[in-house]
Protein backbone atom coordinates (compact mmCIF):
# COMPACT_ATOMS: atom_id res chain seq x y z
CA UNK A 1 0.00 0.00 0.00
CA UNK A 2 2.93 2.41 1.36
CA UNK A 3 4.65 1.99 -2.22
CA UNK A 4 1.38 2.50 -4.12
CA UNK A 5 0.96 5.51 -2.39
CA UNK A 6 4.24 7.16 -2.76
CA UNK A 7 4.19 6.12 -6.84
CA UNK A 8 0.76 7.72 -7.16
CA UNK A 9 2.63 11.18 -5.43
CA UNK A 10 5.71 10.83 -8.01
CA UNK A 11 2.86 10.26 -10.63
CA UNK A 12 1.11 13.29 -9.99
CA UNK A 13 4.37 15.22 -9.36
CA UNK A 14 5.77 14.52 -12.76
CA UNK A 15 2.47 15.31 -14.30
CA UNK A 16 2.38 18.63 -12.92
CA UNK A 17 6.19 19.38 -13.74
CA UNK A 18 5.08 18.41 -17.36
CA UNK A 19 2.52 20.68 -17.15
CA UNK A 20 4.44 23.66 -16.03
CA UNK A 21 7.17 22.92 -18.78
CA UNK A 22 5.00 22.88 -21.55
CA UNK A 23 3.41 26.21 -20.39
CA UNK A 24 6.50 28.02 -20.42
CA UNK A 25 7.46 26.70 -23.71
CA UNK A 26 4.02 27.81 -25.30
CA UNK A 27 4.85 31.07 -23.75
CA UNK A 28 8.23 30.95 -25.34
CA UNK A 29 7.06 30.45 -28.75
CA UNK A 30 4.35 32.43 -28.91
CA UNK A 31 7.21 35.45 -28.63
CA UNK A 32 9.08 34.26 -31.17
CA UNK A 33 6.13 33.51 -33.84
CA UNK A 34 5.60 35.95 -36.19
CA UNK A 35 2.10 36.54 -35.21
CA UNK A 36 3.99 37.47 -31.66
CA UNK A 37 6.08 39.87 -33.46
CA UNK A 38 3.14 41.41 -35.09
CA UNK A 39 1.34 41.99 -32.15
CA UNK A 40 4.47 43.43 -30.40
CA UNK A 41 5.12 45.87 -33.77
CA UNK A 42 1.45 46.67 -33.53
CA UNK A 43 1.29 47.79 -29.87
CA UNK A 44 4.83 50.05 -30.51
CA UNK A 45 3.31 51.64 -33.66
CA UNK A 46 -0.01 52.49 -31.09
CA UNK A 47 2.04 53.41 -28.83
CA UNK A 48 4.33 56.23 -30.84
CA UNK A 49 0.37 57.16 -32.00
CA UNK A 50 0.95 55.59 -35.49
CA UNK A 51 -0.53 52.79 -37.59
CA UNK A 52 1.76 52.32 -40.23
CA UNK A 53 -0.92 52.14 -42.69
CA UNK A 54 0.67 53.91 -45.83
CA UNK A 55 -2.57 55.36 -47.49
CA UNK A 56 -2.29 54.82 -51.05
CA UNK A 57 -2.49 58.66 -51.93
CA UNK A 58 -7.06 59.30 -52.29
CA UNK A 59 -7.51 60.44 -56.06
CA UNK A 60 -10.32 62.03 -57.44
CA UNK A 61 -12.99 59.35 -58.00
CA UNK A 62 -14.32 58.56 -61.49
CA UNK A 63 -17.86 59.75 -60.24
CA UNK A 64 -17.04 62.62 -59.12
CA UNK A 65 -14.98 63.71 -61.83
CA UNK A 66 -18.03 62.96 -64.10
CA UNK A 67 -20.30 65.44 -61.62
CA UNK A 68 -17.89 68.20 -61.97
CA UNK A 69 -17.82 67.62 -65.75
CA UNK A 70 -21.61 67.28 -66.05
CA UNK A 71 -21.45 71.17 -64.61
CA UNK A 72 -19.33 72.09 -66.12
CA UNK A 73 -20.87 71.01 -69.66
CA UNK A 74 -24.48 71.87 -68.39
CA UNK A 75 -25.09 74.62 -70.54
CA UNK A 76 -23.30 77.07 -68.38
CA UNK A 77 -21.30 79.55 -69.89
CA UNK A 78 -17.79 79.99 -69.35
CA UNK A 79 -17.81 84.01 -66.86
CA UNK A 80 -14.72 85.70 -67.64
CA UNK A 81 -13.13 88.95 -65.31
CA UNK A 82 -14.79 91.26 -68.44
CA UNK A 83 -18.47 90.49 -67.43
CA UNK A 84 -17.09 91.48 -63.55
CA UNK A 85 -17.41 94.25 -61.13
CA UNK A 86 -14.30 94.46 -59.11
CA UNK A 87 -15.06 93.37 -55.59
CA UNK A 88 -14.57 90.44 -52.91
CA UNK A 89 -17.63 88.26 -53.31
CA UNK A 90 -18.47 84.77 -51.43
CA UNK A 91 -18.64 82.31 -54.19
CA UNK A 92 -19.58 78.52 -54.05
CA UNK A 93 -16.39 76.82 -55.28
CA UNK A 94 -17.27 72.57 -55.65
CA UNK A 95 -14.23 70.14 -55.08
CA UNK A 96 -14.11 66.59 -57.49
CA UNK A 97 -12.03 65.02 -53.81
CA UNK A 98 -13.73 64.62 -50.78
CA UNK A 99 -9.69 64.79 -49.36
CA UNK A 100 -9.78 68.13 -50.34
CA UNK A 101 -13.08 70.22 -48.47
CA UNK A 102 -12.96 73.44 -49.01
CA UNK A 103 -14.49 75.56 -45.93
CA UNK A 104 -14.83 78.72 -47.14
CA UNK A 105 -14.45 80.58 -50.69
CA UNK A 106 -14.10 84.16 -52.06
CA UNK A 107 -13.72 85.53 -55.28
CA UNK A 108 -11.26 88.78 -55.64
CA UNK A 109 -11.87 91.02 -58.99
CA UNK A 110 -9.06 93.75 -58.92
CA UNK A 111 -8.01 95.45 -62.32
CA UNK A 112 -7.70 92.69 -64.66
CA UNK A 113 -7.07 89.68 -62.66
CA UNK A 114 -9.37 87.22 -60.88
CA UNK A 115 -8.16 85.63 -57.51
CA UNK A 116 -10.21 82.47 -56.45
CA UNK A 117 -9.20 82.58 -52.13
CA UNK A 118 -10.10 78.60 -50.97
CA UNK A 119 -9.82 77.95 -47.36
CA UNK A 120 -8.79 74.36 -47.19
CA UNK A 121 -10.10 72.33 -44.02
CA UNK A 122 -6.86 70.68 -42.24
CA UNK A 123 -2.83 71.01 -43.15
CA UNK A 124 -2.35 67.56 -45.20
CA UNK A 125 -1.78 70.06 -48.12
CA UNK A 126 1.20 72.92 -48.22
CA UNK A 127 0.97 74.13 -51.57
CA UNK A 128 -1.30 73.55 -55.05
CA UNK A 129 -0.03 73.52 -58.24
CA UNK A 130 -1.68 74.89 -61.22
CA UNK A 131 -1.99 72.07 -63.73
CA UNK A 132 -2.19 68.60 -63.35
CA UNK A 133 -0.27 65.98 -60.69
CA UNK A 134 1.77 64.72 -63.10
CA UNK A 135 3.03 68.05 -64.60
CA UNK A 136 3.83 68.94 -61.34
CA UNK A 137 5.91 65.77 -60.35
CA UNK A 138 7.85 66.83 -63.54
CA UNK A 139 8.01 70.58 -63.12
CA UNK A 140 11.25 72.62 -63.40
CA UNK A 141 12.20 74.45 -60.78
CA UNK A 142 11.36 77.95 -63.37
CA UNK A 143 8.28 76.34 -64.34
CA UNK A 144 7.44 76.57 -59.97
CA UNK A 145 8.27 79.63 -59.42
CA UNK A 146 5.13 80.35 -61.98
CA UNK A 147 2.71 77.69 -61.21
CA UNK A 148 3.24 76.86 -57.41
CA UNK A 149 0.85 78.62 -54.69
CA UNK A 150 2.05 78.39 -51.23
CA UNK A 151 -0.60 77.76 -48.46
CA UNK A 152 -1.13 80.05 -45.48
CA UNK A 153 -1.82 78.77 -42.32
CA UNK A 154 -4.34 79.83 -40.31
CA UNK A 155 -5.02 79.55 -36.65
CA UNK A 156 -7.63 76.98 -36.81
CA UNK A 157 -5.95 74.34 -38.56
CA UNK A 158 -6.80 75.02 -42.26
CA UNK A 159 -4.87 76.80 -45.04
CA UNK A 160 -5.75 79.17 -47.13
CA UNK A 161 -4.58 79.38 -51.31
CA UNK A 162 -4.68 82.25 -53.58
CA UNK A 163 -5.65 80.45 -56.72
CA UNK A 164 -5.03 82.87 -59.85
CA UNK A 165 -8.55 81.94 -61.98
CA UNK A 166 -9.48 83.29 -65.53
CA UNK A 167 -12.98 81.87 -65.89
CA UNK A 168 -15.86 80.52 -63.54
CA UNK A 169 -17.64 77.84 -64.83
CA UNK A 170 -14.73 76.11 -66.06
CA UNK A 171 -12.70 72.95 -64.57
CA UNK A 172 -9.83 74.22 -63.11
CA UNK A 173 -7.03 72.00 -62.91
CA UNK A 174 -5.33 71.92 -59.35
CA UNK A 175 -2.30 69.87 -57.60
CA UNK A 176 -1.97 69.75 -53.83
CA UNK A 177 1.08 68.63 -52.34
CA UNK A 178 0.75 66.36 -49.33
CA UNK A 179 4.23 66.71 -46.85
CA UNK A 180 3.27 63.25 -44.96
CA UNK A 181 3.40 61.51 -48.43
CA UNK A 182 6.03 63.29 -50.67
CA UNK A 183 3.80 63.63 -53.37
CA UNK A 184 0.95 65.76 -55.62
CA UNK A 185 -2.50 64.42 -56.05
CA UNK A 186 -5.19 65.64 -58.28
CA UNK A 187 -7.80 68.17 -56.76
CA UNK A 188 -9.59 69.84 -59.69
CA UNK A 189 -11.81 72.70 -58.92
CA UNK A 190 -14.86 74.37 -60.39
CA UNK A 191 -16.08 78.06 -59.26
CA UNK A 192 -19.75 78.57 -60.00
CA UNK A 193 -20.89 82.21 -61.31
CA UNK A 194 -24.23 81.46 -60.47
CA UNK A 195 -24.23 81.25 -56.46
CA UNK A 196 -21.73 84.91 -56.93
CA UNK A 197 -23.90 88.47 -55.13
CA UNK A 198 -25.61 89.96 -58.62
CA UNK A 199 -23.83 93.28 -57.42
CA UNK A 200 -20.74 90.98 -58.89
CA UNK A 201 -22.22 90.65 -61.86
CA UNK A 202 -21.69 93.82 -64.83
CA UNK A 203 -25.48 95.58 -65.52
CA UNK A 204 -25.47 94.66 -69.11
CA UNK A 205 -24.53 91.28 -68.38
CA UNK A 206 -27.23 90.46 -65.57
CA UNK A 207 -29.83 92.01 -67.70
CA UNK A 208 -28.64 88.94 -71.06
CA UNK A 209 -28.23 85.85 -68.44
CA UNK A 210 -31.86 87.06 -67.22
CA UNK A 211 -31.43 88.05 -63.52
CA UNK A 212 -33.80 90.22 -62.25
CA UNK A 213 -32.08 93.19 -60.83
CA UNK A 214 -35.80 95.16 -59.38
CA UNK A 215 -37.96 93.84 -57.15
CA UNK A 216 -40.92 91.98 -58.05
CA UNK A 217 -43.02 95.16 -58.34
CA UNK A 218 -41.71 97.28 -61.25
CA UNK A 219 -41.43 101.19 -60.11
CA UNK A 220 -42.59 103.64 -63.04
CA UNK A 221 -39.07 106.02 -63.60
CA UNK A 222 -38.29 108.57 -61.51
CA UNK A 223 -36.99 110.02 -58.16
CA UNK A 224 -38.42 108.27 -54.49
CA UNK A 225 -37.64 109.03 -51.29
CA UNK A 226 -37.62 105.69 -48.89
CA UNK A 227 -37.36 105.86 -44.63
CA UNK A 228 -34.33 103.91 -43.64
CA UNK A 229 -32.77 103.17 -40.14
CA UNK A 230 -29.41 102.56 -39.77
CA UNK A 231 -27.56 101.27 -36.84
CA UNK A 232 -23.65 100.40 -36.00
CA UNK A 233 -20.79 102.80 -36.47
CA UNK A 234 -20.16 104.56 -33.20
CA UNK A 235 -23.45 106.00 -32.56
CA UNK A 236 -22.47 109.34 -33.47
CA UNK A 237 -22.56 109.62 -36.51
CA UNK A 238 -24.39 107.68 -39.52
CA UNK A 239 -26.64 107.75 -41.95
CA UNK A 240 -29.65 110.29 -42.51
CA UNK A 241 -33.13 109.34 -43.39
CA UNK A 242 -35.09 109.43 -45.92
CA UNK A 243 -32.90 108.16 -48.92
CA UNK A 244 -33.03 109.02 -52.13
CA UNK A 245 -33.78 105.83 -54.57
CA UNK A 246 -33.77 106.94 -58.45
CA UNK A 247 -35.72 104.50 -60.99
CA UNK A 248 -34.87 104.10 -64.28
CA UNK A 249 -35.84 101.49 -66.41
CA UNK A 250 -36.52 99.03 -63.84
CA UNK A 251 -32.74 99.74 -62.21
CA UNK A 252 -32.41 101.02 -58.69
CA UNK A 253 -30.22 103.68 -57.40
CA UNK A 254 -29.73 104.55 -53.67
CA UNK A 255 -28.70 107.48 -53.15
CA UNK A 256 -27.55 107.92 -48.53
CA UNK A 257 -26.68 111.30 -47.19
CA UNK A 258 -23.88 110.79 -43.93
CA UNK A 259 -24.03 113.01 -41.02
CA UNK A 260 -21.04 114.63 -41.87
CA UNK A 261 -18.81 115.91 -44.26
CA UNK A 262 -15.54 113.56 -43.49
CA UNK A 263 -16.65 110.59 -45.29
CA UNK A 264 -14.43 110.03 -48.75
CA UNK A 265 -16.16 106.45 -49.69
CA UNK A 266 -18.62 104.15 -49.00
CA UNK A 267 -17.93 100.14 -49.81
CA UNK A 268 -21.08 98.24 -50.58
CA UNK A 269 -20.59 93.88 -51.11
CA UNK A 270 -16.87 95.10 -51.62
CA UNK A 271 -16.60 98.04 -54.38
CA UNK A 272 -16.02 101.17 -53.39
CA UNK A 273 -18.56 104.17 -53.98
CA UNK A 274 -16.39 107.42 -53.95
CA UNK A 275 -18.57 110.81 -52.67
CA UNK A 276 -21.01 112.46 -54.87
CA UNK A 277 -20.92 115.62 -52.69
CA UNK A 278 -17.41 116.43 -52.54
CA UNK A 279 -17.59 120.42 -50.35
CA UNK A 280 -21.13 119.07 -48.60
CA UNK A 281 -22.13 116.55 -46.58
CA UNK A 282 -20.91 113.12 -47.75
CA UNK A 283 -23.04 111.25 -49.84
CA UNK A 284 -22.87 108.23 -51.74
CA UNK A 285 -24.61 106.36 -54.87
CA UNK A 286 -24.88 102.84 -55.58
CA UNK A 287 -26.94 100.32 -57.27
CA UNK A 288 -29.50 98.12 -55.49
CA UNK A 289 -31.62 95.04 -55.97
CA UNK A 290 -34.24 95.20 -53.40
CA UNK A 291 -36.00 98.30 -51.77
CA UNK A 292 -36.54 95.60 -48.43
CA UNK A 293 -34.49 94.03 -45.71
CA UNK A 294 -31.22 95.17 -44.83
CA UNK A 295 -28.18 96.49 -46.04
CA UNK A 296 -24.43 96.25 -44.94
CA UNK A 297 -22.20 99.62 -45.57
CA UNK A 298 -18.82 100.39 -45.04
CA UNK A 299 -18.12 103.64 -44.79
CA UNK A 300 -14.70 105.18 -44.78
CA UNK A 301 -14.09 108.50 -42.38
CA UNK A 302 -11.14 110.79 -42.27
CA UNK A 303 -12.03 112.56 -39.47
CA UNK A 304 -9.38 110.49 -37.06
CA UNK A 305 -6.02 110.92 -37.33
CA UNK A 306 -5.76 107.67 -39.32
CA UNK A 307 -8.71 107.04 -41.89
CA UNK A 308 -10.70 103.64 -41.19
CA UNK A 309 -14.19 102.27 -41.84
CA UNK A 310 -17.00 102.42 -40.14
CA UNK A 311 -19.69 99.46 -40.54
CA UNK A 312 -23.30 99.85 -40.58
CA UNK A 313 -26.34 98.50 -41.35
CA UNK A 314 -29.11 100.24 -43.32
CA UNK A 315 -32.68 98.51 -43.26
CA UNK A 316 -35.52 99.75 -45.86
CA UNK A 317 -39.17 100.36 -45.10
CA UNK A 318 -41.16 99.62 -48.45
CA UNK A 319 -44.06 100.58 -46.75
CA UNK A 320 -42.65 104.86 -47.25
CA UNK A 321 -41.34 104.69 -50.40
CA UNK A 322 -43.09 107.89 -52.11
CA UNK A 323 -42.56 109.31 -55.59
CA UNK A 324 -41.78 112.99 -55.22
CA UNK A 325 -39.92 113.30 -58.78
CA UNK A 326 -40.08 112.33 -62.64
CA UNK A 327 -36.56 113.09 -63.09
CA UNK A 328 -34.35 109.53 -62.69
CA UNK A 329 -31.16 111.28 -62.20
CA UNK A 330 -29.56 114.48 -59.87
CA UNK A 331 -26.18 114.44 -62.18
CA UNK A 332 -24.27 113.71 -59.30
CA UNK A 333 -21.26 111.88 -60.11
CA UNK A 334 -18.70 109.86 -57.94
CA UNK A 335 -15.41 111.97 -56.87
CA UNK A 336 -12.21 110.18 -56.55
CA UNK A 337 -9.22 111.76 -55.95
CA UNK A 338 -6.58 111.07 -58.50
CA UNK A 339 -3.10 111.52 -59.09
CA UNK A 340 -1.69 114.56 -61.25
CA UNK A 341 -0.99 114.04 -64.04
CA UNK A 342 1.43 116.14 -66.48
CA UNK A 343 -0.39 118.70 -68.33
CA UNK A 344 -0.78 117.34 -72.50
CA UNK A 345 1.55 118.47 -74.32
CA UNK A 346 0.06 119.22 -78.10
CA UNK A 347 1.42 116.25 -80.39
CA UNK A 348 4.47 117.70 -82.58
CA UNK A 349 3.33 117.84 -86.07
CA UNK A 350 5.38 116.11 -88.89
CA UNK A 351 6.90 118.54 -90.28
CA UNK A 352 8.29 119.51 -86.99
CA UNK A 353 9.76 115.88 -86.49
CA UNK A 354 14.01 116.18 -86.20
CA UNK A 355 15.57 113.62 -88.59
CA UNK A 356 17.54 110.66 -87.40
CA UNK A 357 21.33 111.45 -86.82
CA UNK A 358 23.69 109.78 -89.23
CA UNK A 359 24.48 106.79 -87.41
CA UNK A 360 22.13 106.42 -84.72
CA UNK A 361 21.55 102.64 -83.02
CA UNK A 362 18.22 100.85 -85.07
CA UNK A 363 15.77 99.77 -82.44
CA UNK A 364 16.46 97.05 -80.01
CA UNK A 365 15.16 93.93 -81.30
CA UNK A 366 12.57 92.04 -78.96
CA UNK A 367 14.24 88.89 -77.58
CA UNK A 368 12.68 85.45 -78.44
CA UNK A 369 10.97 83.35 -76.23
CA UNK A 370 12.76 81.07 -73.65
CA UNK A 371 14.49 81.10 -70.66
CA UNK A 372 17.97 83.61 -70.61
CA UNK A 373 20.41 83.82 -67.39
CA UNK A 374 21.15 87.47 -66.61
CA UNK A 375 22.91 88.96 -63.70
CA UNK A 376 20.93 90.92 -61.52
CA UNK A 377 22.07 94.80 -59.75
CA UNK A 378 21.08 94.73 -56.67
CA UNK A 379 23.35 97.20 -54.92
CA UNK A 380 20.08 99.29 -54.46
CA UNK A 381 18.07 96.49 -52.66
CA UNK A 382 17.71 96.65 -48.62
CA UNK A 383 18.71 93.64 -46.47
CA UNK A 384 17.77 91.46 -49.55
CA UNK A 385 20.07 88.74 -49.87
CA UNK A 386 20.13 86.85 -52.41
CA UNK A 387 21.40 83.12 -53.61
CA UNK A 388 24.98 83.20 -54.38
CA UNK A 389 25.42 87.10 -54.61
CA UNK A 390 28.85 88.70 -55.22
CA UNK A 391 28.86 91.68 -51.86
CA UNK A 392 31.71 93.34 -53.70
CA UNK A 393 30.22 93.42 -57.23
CA UNK A 394 26.61 93.93 -55.68
CA UNK A 395 24.98 91.29 -58.28
CA UNK A 396 23.42 88.34 -58.43
CA UNK A 397 22.67 85.38 -61.25
CA UNK A 398 19.08 85.35 -61.72
CA UNK A 399 16.75 83.96 -64.78
CA UNK A 400 14.68 85.79 -67.00
CA UNK A 401 12.32 84.12 -68.57
CA UNK A 402 9.93 85.73 -72.37
CA UNK A 403 7.09 84.77 -73.92
CA UNK A 404 5.28 86.55 -76.19
CA UNK A 405 7.13 89.97 -75.56
CA UNK A 406 6.46 89.63 -71.75
CA UNK A 407 9.53 89.54 -69.19
CA UNK A 408 9.61 88.11 -65.87
CA UNK A 409 12.34 88.01 -63.95
CA UNK A 410 12.85 84.39 -61.10
CA UNK A 411 15.29 85.57 -58.26
CA UNK A 412 15.84 83.82 -55.03
CA UNK A 413 16.39 85.10 -51.91
CA UNK A 414 19.25 83.07 -49.91
CA UNK A 415 17.14 81.70 -46.71
CA UNK A 416 13.12 81.53 -45.69
CA UNK A 417 10.43 83.83 -44.85
CA UNK A 418 12.48 86.97 -43.96
CA UNK A 419 10.35 88.34 -46.78
CA UNK A 420 6.56 87.36 -47.31
CA UNK A 421 5.80 88.57 -50.60
CA UNK A 422 6.76 91.44 -53.23
CA UNK A 423 4.80 94.17 -55.24
CA UNK A 424 5.42 95.67 -58.01
CA UNK A 425 5.99 99.54 -57.14
CA UNK A 426 7.44 100.80 -54.51
CA UNK A 427 6.13 100.87 -50.33
CA UNK A 428 3.79 103.44 -50.24
CA UNK A 429 1.41 102.13 -53.11
CA UNK A 430 2.43 98.51 -51.91
CA UNK A 431 0.56 99.67 -48.40
CA UNK A 432 -2.94 100.53 -49.81
CA UNK A 433 -2.34 97.45 -52.62
CA UNK A 434 -5.26 94.80 -52.90
CA UNK A 435 -4.30 91.03 -52.17
CA UNK A 436 -4.30 89.86 -56.00
CA UNK A 437 -1.41 92.53 -56.61
CA UNK A 438 1.17 90.49 -54.34
CA UNK A 439 3.87 88.13 -55.55
CA UNK A 440 3.99 85.34 -53.31
CA UNK A 441 7.21 83.08 -52.77
CA UNK A 442 7.60 79.78 -53.54
CA UNK A 443 9.97 77.99 -51.17
CA UNK A 444 12.05 74.55 -51.27
CA UNK A 445 12.54 74.57 -47.40
CA UNK A 446 16.08 76.38 -47.79
CA UNK A 447 15.63 79.22 -50.21
CA UNK A 448 12.35 81.54 -51.28
CA UNK A 449 11.64 82.21 -55.19
CA UNK A 450 9.99 85.31 -56.55
CA UNK A 451 8.50 85.75 -59.96
CA UNK A 452 8.36 89.43 -60.82
CA UNK A 453 7.52 91.15 -64.02
CA UNK A 454 10.42 93.32 -65.77
CA UNK A 455 9.02 96.11 -67.90
CA UNK A 456 12.44 97.04 -68.95
CA UNK A 457 16.32 95.98 -68.58
CA UNK A 458 19.29 97.79 -67.91
CA UNK A 459 16.72 100.37 -65.70
CA UNK A 460 15.87 100.80 -62.22
CA UNK A 461 12.94 99.28 -61.68
CA UNK A 462 10.77 99.94 -58.36
CA UNK A 463 9.42 96.85 -56.19
CA UNK A 464 8.61 96.23 -52.56
CA UNK A 465 8.80 93.50 -50.33
CA UNK A 466 7.13 93.01 -47.48
CA UNK A 467 9.35 92.53 -43.94
CA UNK A 468 7.99 89.75 -41.45
CA UNK A 469 10.07 90.89 -39.02
CA UNK A 470 9.29 94.87 -39.16
CA UNK A 471 6.09 94.01 -40.22
CA UNK A 472 6.06 96.09 -42.60
CA UNK A 473 6.71 97.26 -46.64
CA UNK A 474 10.17 98.42 -47.89
CA UNK A 475 11.04 99.58 -51.04
CA UNK A 476 13.64 97.85 -53.42
CA UNK A 477 15.48 99.15 -56.47
CA UNK A 478 16.29 96.20 -58.97
CA UNK A 479 18.34 96.17 -62.34
CA UNK A 480 18.25 93.69 -64.65
CA UNK A 481 21.10 93.69 -66.78
CA UNK A 482 21.36 92.67 -70.38
CA UNK A 483 24.96 92.86 -70.79
CA UNK A 484 26.07 88.98 -70.61
CA UNK A 485 22.86 87.68 -70.67
CA UNK A 486 22.53 84.28 -72.38
CA UNK A 487 20.03 81.71 -73.12
CA UNK A 488 19.69 78.77 -71.41
CA UNK A 489 21.00 75.50 -73.13
CA UNK A 490 23.40 77.86 -75.49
Amino acid sequence: MELKRVSALLLCLILVLSMLAGCGKGSNNASNSPAGNTNNAAATNAANGSNNVQPSGPAVSEADMEKLKELATAGLEAVGIEKLNEGKYDISVLSASDQFKIKESKLVVVGNAMQLVLTVEGDTYSKLFAGKAEDAAKATDVEKATSVINGEKNPDGSVTFRVPVKELNEIIDLAAYADEYGKWFDRPVLAEAASLDSAAVKQEEAENNGQNTGTDDKLADGEYTIDITCTGGTGRGGVTSPARVFVKDGKYTLEITMTSSTYDYARVKGIKYYNVNPGGTSQFKFPVTSLSGSLPVSADTTAMSTPHEVDYVITFDPDSLTLVSSRTDDGKTQHQPAAQTPAEEPADEPADEPADEPGEEPAEEKLEDGTYDITIDKSKMYMFAMYNQDKEKGTAPGKLIVKDGEMTAVITYNGTSAYGKMYVGDSTAAASSAETDWIMPVSDGTNDTFTLPVSALDEELSYASWSNKNSKWVDQVIIFKSEGMTKAGQ
